[in-house]
């Protein structure tokens, strides 16, 4: 019979990985990827290694199926939020990329992202939904205050990753989560916890098979 393999993947330069998941999906059975990745780089990779239509991106606040657009999951940053914090960004000179579906947005001038500026922050809250926002220093002592500043101004962010040293932080919604996402994909397809596998650490989540 054939199962769901729900896999952690964050890491798209891993071979074997890559290799394990094309196989498995060739064994008629439907691989589910999930990563902090946003939903068109989740979407090129799951047609690239041929894996199930279902995707969890940016950590599971975005969870869709990106053959029917049927969107599970879509939980972005409030406008006002965002401002607040991108705002604060530009003050104390922090880095900013902020994870849209198709896009990067960034003050960091680079070809893989849509550089913005002050003066069109207000276009890009108005006319897009961003996810996730990483940020990352130079300035450690700035940084340190990060995890006080999102718990004292904003009660729905979390920080999802973050570094050692301080230097960098992921920062999400709390009410998103990749396990928030498998239980919406179980529940759309009807499977119960006997037809499921979860590859990599979102499974110490769970009661079901660690691998």
């Amino acid at each position: 019979m054939s199962k769901m393999f729900f896999i952690d993947y964050d890491d798209a330069n891993n071979d074997k990985l890559n290799e394990l998941i094309t196989k498995t999906s060739a064994e008629h059975n439907y691989v589910i990827l999930m990563s902090n990745y946003s939903a068109s780089k989740m979407i090129e990779i799951s047609k690239k290694l041929n894996a199930s239509p279902y995707i969890i991106s940016n950590n599971g606040s975005l969870v869709m199926n990106y053959q029917t657009k049927e969107v599970l999951i879509n939980k972005f940053f409030n406008q006002e939020d965002l401002k607040k914090l991108i705002t604060y960004f530009y003050d104390h000179e922090i880095n900013f990329y902020l994870q849209g579906i198709n896009y990067i947005f960034s003050n960091v001038k680079n070809k893989l992202f849509v550089y913005i500026t002050k003066e069109n922050v207000d276009n890009l809250v108005k006319n897009y939904n961003v996810y996730q926002i990483m940020i990352d220093s130079e300035n450690v002592n700035r940084m340190l205050t990060i995890p006080a500043f999102l718990k004292d101004n904003f009660k729905e962010l979390k920080i999802v990753e973050e570094d050692k040293n301080h230097k960098y932080y992921l920062i999400g919604r709390k009410d998103a989560s990749r396990s928030n996402g498998i239980y919406e994909i179980m529940d759309k397809l009807k499977l119960g916890i006997n037809d499921i596998v979860i590859v990599g650490k979102t499974s110490e989540e769970f009661k079901i098979v660690v691998i």
